[in-house]
């Protein structure tokens, strides 16, 4: 193993550091290395673990990459460099990769349906890149894929469901041209921001990112936005379900963080609209067009305020009167 990481290293990459079979990992990330990538891999190497972050690599993935990939390799850094060039043929049947990062790239194209073949896969991160078209439908059948980040690109729809792929955890999509927004139940965190959709969340995200949407919730009420993300199950009664504020039920017991910045939200802020997080710790309603008095009720009195919140940022909004006491409780 040889890890260089961090340091003020430029030139080139030796070739030997791709193809040597004894070398399993090699970390290069964070110096000034220039060039391309040696096309130099082998399917005879013992390389577990390849990192070139933060470097400035140009030119396209080299071929031979898809030897490791049928090997050993299961870790795969190459984020925030220049590479170029389309992801097609990149991955064998057999891929062995664990972790992914393309991110922060000029990579094109469309994300080719090989992917799927990539059993073993966790996490897949090809944010900032310029990728179009769907997300193909073969990443459905990763199950083991838990952590896909696919924000900053170009993809304008999704051909799986990722409503039937509970061991997805963490999904962002922010800052691409969706003609739809997806539909979850099993992840945990979701960034939608900058997509003009709201998500259909259910019980068990706790992490939500809705922020600079105001094409979909301008002119609406706190209220009204939240109920337009509710989402009652096929089969489920509406007034047994968690998330139907609008049905009768009155809190959302899971989420932990909510962003919904940005959004031309306008009205008052009802007294009783915190009450609906009693899990909440973050809650991030600024730069919107909420008016009138803070309410006595919930934001004068420390107990009326939900128990573990941390950070309530109501910041550049149109509030008048006196600060609430309970900010300094």
């Amino acid at each position: 193993s040889i890890s260089l990481r961090a340091n003020s290293f430029s030139g080139i990459i030796p070739p030997s550091y791709v193809g040597n079979p004894a070398l399993a990992h090699v970390d290069l990330a964070m110096n000034l290395l220039t060039g391309t990538i040696p096309d130099r891999f082998s399917a005879n190497a013992s390389l577990s673990t390849f990192d070139l972050s933060y470097n400035s690599l140009h030119g396209e993935l080299p071929p031979s990459l898809t030897l490791a990939l049928c090997a050993s390799l299961g870790n795969l850094t190459l984020s925030s460099n220049r590479l170029t060039g389309s992801l097609d043929g990149l991955f064998p049947p057999s891929c062995s990769a664990v972790h992914i990062d393309f991110s922060d790239n000029k990579l094109t194209g469309p994300i080719p349906p090989e992917l799927g073949d990539c059993a073993a896969l966790v996490g897949l991160f090809l944010r900032s890149n310029n990728l179009t078209g769907q997300v193909p439908a073969s990443i459905g059948s990763l199950g083991s894929l838990s952590l896909l980040d696919l924000s900053n690109n170009a993809i304008n729809g999704l051909d799986w469901n990722v409503d039937e792929q509970p061991s997805l955890k963490f999904l962002s999509l922010r800052a691409n041209a969706l003609a739809a927004p997806p539909i979850v139940f099993y992840v945990e965190a979701l960034f939608l921001s900058q997509t003009q959709f709201v998500c259909k969340w259910t019980a068990n995200l706790r992490f939500l990112d809705v922020s600079a949407n105001p094409r979909a919730f301008g002119g609406s009420s706190l209220l009204q936005a939240l109920t337009r993300m509710m989402r009652t199950p096929p089969g489920a009664v509406a007034s047994n379900w968690p998330f139907c504020v609008d049905a009768g039920r009155t809190s959302i017991v899971s989420m932990e963080t909510l962003i919904m910045s940005e959004n031309s939200i306008g009205g008052q802020l009802a007294s009783d609209t915190l009450l609906l997080f009693p899990s909440i710790s973050y809650l991030d309603l600024s730069s919107n067009r909420l008016e009138g008095r803070l309410p006595r009720t919930a934001l004068t009195s420390s107990f009326n305020l939900p128990y573990g919140l941390s950070t309530l940022d109501l910041s550049d909004n149109d509030f008048v009167g006196s600060i609430p006491l309970s900010f300094a409780v």
